[in-house]
C-alpha cells in the first residue's frame, strides 16, 4: 500500500472524500478540522461529532475536547481503499468516495 506524499496531501484527500465502511458507517472530514461519523449499524443511525488533524502522516481524532487525541497510521492503496491502524495494531479498512 502507498502512503500519501505528505500531511497536506493526506488532508486534501480526506477533505475531498467521504470514507465509507461498508454497512457500518461513513465519515466526513471538514476543512475546519471537524469530523462527522455516522453509524449505520443502529436502525436509527448514530451521529458523532469530533475533531481531526494530520500529524506527521497520521490521522488524529478526538471526539470530545476533554479526550486525548488518538492517531492512526494511514495507508492508501491507490484504488480508493484506505486503511487506518492504531498504536496497538488494530486496523480498519474503508473506501474513499469523492464528494
Amino acid at each position: 500500500m502507498a502512503q500519501a506524499q505528505g500531511d497536506s496531501d493526506l488532508a486534501a484527500i480526506l477533505v475531498s472524500h467521504d470514507i465509507v465502511y461498508d454497512g457500518v458507517a461513513w465519515e466526513r472530514h471538514a476543512a475546519s478540522g471537524r469530523i462527522v461519523l455516522r453509524s449505520l449499524e443502529d436502525p436509527d443511525g448514530t451521529t458523532s461529532l469530533g475533531e481531526w488533524q494530520i500529524v506527521e502522516g497520521a490521522r488524529c481524532l478526538r471526539w470530545r475536547p476533554a479526550m486525548d487525541w488518538e492517531c492512526y497510521a494511514v495507508e492508501l492503496d491507490g484504488a480508493g481503499g484506505i486503511t487506518m491502524t492504531d498504536a496497538l495494531g488494530n486496523a480498519i479498512t474503508g473506501r474513499l468516495v469523492p464528494r
